[in-house]
C-alpha cells in the first residue's frame, strides 16, 4: 500500500504540467520590440549582450515550460551546435 501511494505521488510530480504564460510575455515582447540590447566589452576583446532581468526571466520561464524541447537542445549540443536556423534542422536529424 505504501509503495503504491509513493508511486501515485511520483506520477503526480513527474506529470505536473509546466505552462508558459504567452499573454504575459507577448505583452513584454511588444514593449521590448525595437529597444536595443547593450553589448558589454569583456576580457580578451570579447563582447556579450546585457539583457534586462525580464528578458532573462522570460528565457528561464520558457526553458522550464513544456514548450521547450530538451531533446532538441541535447541533440544540438551532441552535434556541436548551439543554434541552428530552421531551414537547416534536417542536418541534425
Amino acid at each position: 500500500m505504501a509503495s503504491s501511494l509513493a508511486y501515485v505521488y511520483w506520477i503526480l510530480i513527474v506529470r505536473r504540467q509546466h505552462p508558459f504564460d504567452f499573454e504575459k510575455w507577448d505583452k513584454y515582447l511588444a514593449e521590448a520590440e525595437g529597444v536595443p540590447v547593450p553589448w558589454i566589452a569583456g576580457d580578451h576583446m570579447t563582447t556579450h549582450p546585457s539583457y534586462d532581468s525580464r528578458m532573462i526571466a522570460l528565457a528561464q520561464a520558457f526553458e522550464w515550460s513544456d514548450f521547450y524541447d530538451q531533446n532538441f537542445d541535447r541533440t544540438l549540443h551532441q552535434k556541436d551546435h548551439d543554434q541552428l536556423l530552421e531551414e537547416n534542422v534536417e542536418m541534425i536529424a
